[in-house]
C-alpha cells in the first residue's frame, strides 16, 4: 500500500525545491524510513504526543501549520502520483507539470477555502496538462456524498489522517474507491486493516454474484438428455402419493371385475 521512493527520486525533489523555493527545505523524509516529505511555510514544531513513525509525526506537525505544502508519492496503474496540499505558491502547481511530467498529480484539498484554492490551482496549470487530476473534499460538504462524483477523475486515492476524516467516513471512502478499482494509500494502520477487510468482503460478494449469475444461465439453457444413458428421476412426496393413488384405484377396478 505504501511506496517509499528511491534515493534518486527523493534527491531529485530535494534539488528542485532547494533551487526553486524561497523557503528553506525544512524536512525531507529519508527513503528508508518515511513515505512523505513536507515543505512547510511555517515554523516546525515537534509534537511529543505524535505516534511513532516519521510519517505520523510529520502529519501532526503539518496540522499546526497555517501555510504548508505536503507532497507524497504513491504507485498508480499508469505511473506515480504526487499528492500535495494547499495553500502553496501557484508557481509550484504550474512547475509540477513541467518539472515532473511523468507524475500524475492528485490534490486533496481540505479546508474552508478549498473551493477558491481549487480554482486557483486550475488557473495556475499550463495548457495541455491532462495528467493533473484533482481530488477535492471540502469540510463544508459530506465527503461520502461528494466522493463518488470525484472518483472517475482520479487514478488513485490517498486517505490521510485528518479531523474531517473519521473512521466511519474513511470506511465509506475506502469501499467506494475499491468498488471502482482505485488503488488506495493511507497512513493510518487501522484504515489499512479496514481496507484489507473491505477488499476481502467485496471479493467474496463478487464471487457470490458470479456464482448466482452462472446458476441463472444454466437454468435458462434448454436441458437435453441422452437416451442411451440411464436417467435418474427423483420423485417428491406429491408425485409418489399420486402414483400410489393411481395404483390403488387401478387394483380396485381390476378386483371389482
Amino acid at each position: 500500500m505504501y511506496w517509499q521512493g528511491t534515493e534518486e527520486q527523493w534527491s531529485r525533489f530535494v534539488r528542485y525545491w532547494q533551487q526553486g523555493s524561497e523557503q528553506a527545505l525544512k524536512r525531507v523524509a529519508q527513503p528508508s524510513e518515511a513515505r512523505l516529505a513536507i515543505w512547510p511555510h511555517c515554523t516546525m514544531q515537534q509534537d511529543s504526543t505524535a505516534s511513532s513513525g516519521k510519517a505520523a509525526q510529520t502529519l501532526h506537525v503539518y496540522q499546526r501549520c497555517s501555510r504548508y505544502a505536503l507532497t507524497i508519492e504513491a504507485p498508480t496503474k499508469t505511473g506515480h502520483a504526487l499528492l500535495w496540499f494547499e495553500p502553496a505558491p501557484t508557481q509550484m502547481l504550474a512547475a509540477l507539470s513541467t518539472q515532473f511530467p511523468e507524475l500524475q498529480t492528485i490534490g486533496l484539498l481540505i479546508g474552508p477555502n478549498s473551493g477558491t484554492t481549487f480554482r486557483r490551482w486550475q488557473q495556475a496549470l499550463p495548457p495541455g496538462s491532462p495528467s493533473l487530476q484533482p481530488l477535492l473534499i471540502r469540510t463544508g460538504e459530506q465527503p461520502a456524498r461528494v466522493f463518488p462524483l470525484l472518483l472517475p477523475r482520479v487514478s488513485s486515492i490517498m486517505l490521510l489522517q485528518q479531523p474531517v476524516l473519521n473512521d466511519g467516513i474513511a470506511a465509506i471512502l475506502l469501499e467506494q474507491a475499491m468498488r471502482r478499482g482505485k488503488p488506495v494509500v493511507t497512513d493510518n494502520p487501522q484504515w489499512l486493516q479496514l481496507g484489507a477487510a473491505i477488499s476481502v468482503s467485496i471479493t467474496e460478494e463478487i464471487r457470490l454474484q458470479e456464482t448466482a449469475r452462472a446458476a441463472q444461465r444454466l437454468l435458462r439453457q434448454p436441458q437435453s438428455f441422452d437416451v442411451d444413458l440411464p436417467v435418474h428421476i427423483e420423485f417428491n412426496y406429491q408425485t409418489l402419493r399420486s402414483l400410489a393413488t393411481a395404483a390403488t384405484t387401478s387394483q380396485e377396478a381390476m378386483h371389482g371385475h
